[in-house]
């Protein structure tokens, strides 16, 4: 419900209680932690982007959440059990978790380092995401209040990229411009748990509530980094088209060519009109003015956002406010944590 996000996730009844039930106990300092997903559980949360408009409630779109056990990845299973690689070949963007405490342990140089560590988790992680090659790739690093302060995301970035195919993974998509980020996160923020002696994370007994940290900023990037990877795939598919028309005519030339240009068209619409009018704007604050808007300063992009508020009556509207309002959480990323997007060197 924050107003700097610009929209709000809503569920169903049903995944809204189960939901509650675990936050409940997690944000209890006297209640053990949720029970880790198990191996049979596969579970879809459909999760509904909504923007609060001058009238009522603007829904926007949906997004579609797969859970599932780590031990999907990382233990043979049966032949005949949930298979996540072929899972992410539907999907528009994956998120790829890497646990905090494994990744200070790792910086930390602890004992038996392919023992259920980092490592390890790379090791059956990494083989996955190379074959999505054209997917935009989130890594976000969880439990990041209890890495920061120790070490920073470059230090991290820097040990990340001394694991060789993780280091492929990078370079290939610099080479092909496909969005590799890292992330750091928290589902508790800062002051809620700590390390023990045994190096166990506990709940402080003062704790008060939790304040999830940059929970939003993986949706904020699979937004931009989907659209981003839709357009260039229009560009890719106009340049075979005008080199080898005869291999679409299933689809007739001038229907294809006049269709990717339409789209291409309303896509460079700028947005931050007087009247944000232009339909299906979810393109229009990314391919021309994508660079443009993040090489802003803050201050002209809530500007921008705060003329957007004031036109939310529509679909489309709320669909460019809530855009606009990413790029601006994009630019806060960049600015904390300017190492953020791998595709920089």
């Amino acid at each position: 419900q924050h107003p700097d996000i610009g929209f709000y996730l809503d569920v169903s009844e049903e995944q809204r209680k189960v939901l509650t039930r675990k936050y409940r106990q997690l944000a209890d300092p006297q209640r053990d932690w949720p029970a880790a997903t198990l191996r049979s559980e596969v579970s879809e949360w459909t999760f509904r982007c909504t923007h609060w408009g001058r009238s009522a409630p603007v829904r926007v779109f949906n997004v579609s959440y797969l859970d599932y056990a780590g031990e999907t990845i990382t233990e043979l299973l049966d032949e005949d059990h949930f298979e996540p690689g072929k899972e992410a070949q539907d999907a528009d963007s994956v998120l790829v978790l890497l646990d905090g405490h494994k990744v200070l342990r790792h910086m930390e140089g602890a004992a038996d380092p392919y023992l259920e560590s980092l490592l390890h988790d790379l090791d059956d992680l990494l083989p996955i995401v190379q074959k999505l090659h054209a997917k935009p790739v989130h890594f976000a690093i969880s439990k990041w209040d209890v890495v920061d302060g120790r070490y920073s995301l470059w230090d991290i970035r820097r040990a990340l990229m001394r694991h060789e195919r993780f280091k492929v993974i990078v370079n290939q998509r610099r080479e092909r411009g496909v969005p590799i980020r890292l992330i750091p996160m928290s589902a508790i923020g800062s002051g809620f748990a700590e390390l023990d002696g045994e190096g166990v994370m506990v709940k402080r007994r003062d704790a008060a509530v939790p304040h999830p940290y940059q929970v939003e900023m993986s949706i904020a990037c699979t937004l931009i980094d989907a659209f981003q990877t839709a357009a260039k795939q229009l560009d890719e598919k106009e340049r075979q088209i005008l080199l080898n028309p005869r291999r679409f005519m299933k689809v007739p030339y001038s229907v294809g060519r006049s269709t990717i240009w339409a789209l291409k068209h309303v896509a460079r619409a700028m947005p931050g009109q007087s009247q944000l009018s232009v339909g299906t704007v979810a393109l229009t604050a990314l391919l021309t003015a994508l660079d443009e808007k993040l090489a802003e300063g803050n201050e002209n992009l809530k500007n921008e956002i705060e003329g957007a508020l004031l036109q939310v009556e529509s679909e489309s509207a709320a669909v460019d406010t809530i855009m606009l309002k990413t790029l601006l959480l994009l630019k806060t990323l960049d600015d904390k944590f300017p190492c953020s997007n791998l595709l920089h060197a």
